[in-house]
């Protein structure tokens, strides 16, 4: 069978070309996306190892406070830390400092401790998590490493395929209005193929956070909505209005999550 496909490529220099320039471009792809992720992955480590430092000089400076409410220097300490930090706490905790600001109260900081708390476990879990995926020696785990940037591959060359697809079923078209609605439709699909990868990776990552019926729902309308171009393809205006209207809502809905602190 080897030497028939050998015989095949060498009456079809052409072919043969066609191949070597999709693997040289597979190498050179896998190569710079691994280099990106890992660039990215100890990106993420440090940011979240100074998150987690900031959080704990913070805590330590509270807590001098606490004990020394007299100590002006240790209020003084305290300030300067909130001040340094500020950038990389979350919106609540930027908004209980500016409660302390205002009323130097005390009972604000022991607050500000159970915040601190939180969300530095959060920090160690995600770091260790991280530092798991990239540490482990487990073979699954190795495989997945090896597997992780051929998923931004796949994903381009899919985006390529799609594209191909729709521009020959648009060239097709004799009127101006039907080539412009396989163009619609394109962009929805890639929308909504964009966001189902999106959705299986952090489901992969077990990061997946999609609360209460409404903003499922809105998703699934947003996934499923381009499967109308299938039936006729001058839906496609409709479908993209319809996902436009359920991306807007999805967001409104996130906004609209206040986390009341008392």
């Amino acid at each position: 069978m080897l030497e028939q496909i050998f015989g095949y490529f060498k009456t079809q220099p052409g072919w043969s070309l066609v191949i070597t320039v999709v693997c040289t471009a597979l190498v050179w792809l896998y190569k710079e996306f691994k280099i990106m992720l890992e660039t990215d992955q100890r990106s993420k480590l440090t940011l979240l190892q100074k998150k987690i430092d900031l959080y704990c000089v913070v805590e330590a400076a509270a807590a001098q406070v606490i004990s020394r409410q007299s100590d002006p220097a240790a209020i003084q300490y305290l300030y300067t830390k909130l001040g340094e930090s500020s950038g990389y706490f979350t919106p609540d905790i930027r908004k209980m400092i500016r409660d302390y600001y205002e009323r130097a109260d005390i009972s604000i900081l022991r607050t500000l401790m159970t915040f601190i708390n939180v969300e530095t476990a959060k920090l160690d879990k995600e770091k260790n998590k991280l530092l798991a995926l990239d540490g482990s020696a487990d073979v699954f785990d190795t495989v997945s490493r090896l597997f992780r940037p051929l998923k931004p591959i796949s994903a381009l060359f899919i985006a390529i395929l799609i594209a191909l697809g729709f521009s020959i079923n648009a060239l097709q078209e004799d009127k101006y209005i039907d080539r412009i609605c396989w163009l619609i439709a394109f962009s929805s699909t890639l929308l909504s193929l964009g966001l189902l990868m999106v959705l299986i990776s952090l489901f992969m990552n077990n990061t997946l956070r999609i609360k209460g019926a409404y903003r499922i729902s809105l998703t699934v309308v947003m996934i499923t909505s381009p499967v109308l171009c299938l039936i006729e393809v001058r839906l496609a205006m409709f479908v993209f209005i319809i996902q436009m209207i359920a991306t807007v809502l999805f967001v409104k809905s996130k906004k609209n999550d206040v986390v009341v602190v008392s």
